[in-house]
């Protein structure tokens, strides 16, 4: 490892183990800095970001960050949705950046989506409303067998990854796209068949479960559109815990009032840091929303830090770092 002295930068909230084990990836050659994101910095702070040469951020990430570390030579985003950077100043610029797309919160996210897609497919969201009232009748409670159901996964990536696990232990057949991907493959990485995201028409058609775990870029908007909505098996169930951009919200109500789409489970709407959920979704009987808290656990994720600290390493030592962002697809 170089014996070069690197000041390291943490704009986030992290615990005093956190940053020791930061200062662990090369003993007495980190000079490390940290500081809680959305509150002013002191003096002392700003002079050790103006010399930073790495920093670590997260959500709350100032928007003239590269103004601030004139000297920052990569970032670390400690989260998976990094188009919401994309106004800050060092935002396709020479700058090196990670994320931790794929570990962070992936495994509960996964586990939401399959809850949220169960829910609906066995008639739990009715149960729950009526139960006060002792329900109304019991013909509307016609379950589905999960073991005679296909999952769809829109981006077989950490999270998809996980999702697909998931679904197989209970007997669900297996589907997904993924970017990478130039040809439909059977039986690989997990999923029964694998295609192309160009083939996501396709895959849909297969699809009693239709999860949205791509990430949010200009490519990816409006992408669960009318026509994949309509490819769908009558009835289908789709549940998105990825960005709300990523679906076209007026053809997935339309295909919900329809019939076409039986239910809905959204972690996520258009505009959410901006407002409300569209009432037309929050108050629709056969949609359940949560708010962005698909990634919260009992059980503490680190694993999106253990990126950085892993990258630290590999930076250190002049090796390839894992998760580089590419800006032109935006993750």
């Amino acid at each position: 490892m170089s014996e070069r002295t690197v000041n390291v930068f943490v704009l986030r909230e992290a615990s005093a183990s956190a940053l020791e084990r930061i200062r662990a990836v090369a003993p007495g050659r980190i000079n490390l800095t940290q500081a809680e994101e959305r509150t002013a910095l002191t003096a002392e702070q700003k002079k050790a970001l103006a010399e930073a040469e790495v920093v670590a951020v997260g959500a709350g990430c100032p928007h003239d960050l590269g103004a601030l570390a004139p000297r920052m030579q990569w970032v670390h985003a400690n989260f998976a949705g990094i188009t919401d950077l994309a106004n800050r100043d060092f935002w396709g610029t020479g700058v090196t950046m990670t994320s931790a797309r794929g570990y962070t919160g992936a495994l509960p996210i996964a586990e939401m989506a399959l809850t949220g897609g169960m829910m609906l497919s066995k008639n739990l969201d009715h149960a729950a409303r009526e139960t006060a009232t002792r329900w109304k009748g019991r013909e509307v409670f016609q379950p589905w067998l999960l073991s005679a159901r296909t999952m769809g996964i829109v981006g077989l990536g950490g999270i998809g990854a996980h999702l697909a696990r998931l679904a197989k232990g209970v007997g669900m057949r297996v589907v997904a796209t993924r970017r990478s991907a130039t040809e439909r493959r059977e039986n690989l990485d997990g999923v029964d068949v694998l295609y192309p995201a160009s083939a996501l028409v396709e895959m849909a058609r297969e699809s009693h479960f239709l999860a949205v775990c791509a990430a949010s870029t200009p490519e990816t908007e409006k992408l669960i559109d009318a026509e994949v909505l309509a490819a769908l098996p009558k009835g289908a169930i789709v549940m998105n815990i990825a960005r709300g951009e990523v679906i076209d919200e007026d053809a997935l109500m339309a295909a919900v009032d329809s019939g076409q789409v039986g239910g809905a489970y959204l972690d996520v709407w258009v505009g959410e840091k901006e407002h409300d959920p569209d009432p037309r979704m929050a108050n629709h009987p056969r949609i359940v929303m949560t708010p962005h808290i698909s990634y919260r656990s009992d059980v503490p994720q680190q694993l999106g830090f253990n990126v950085f600290v892993a990258n630290l390493a590999h930076y250190l030592n002049g090796e390839p770092m894992e998760n580089l962002v590419e800006w032109e697809r935006g993750y």
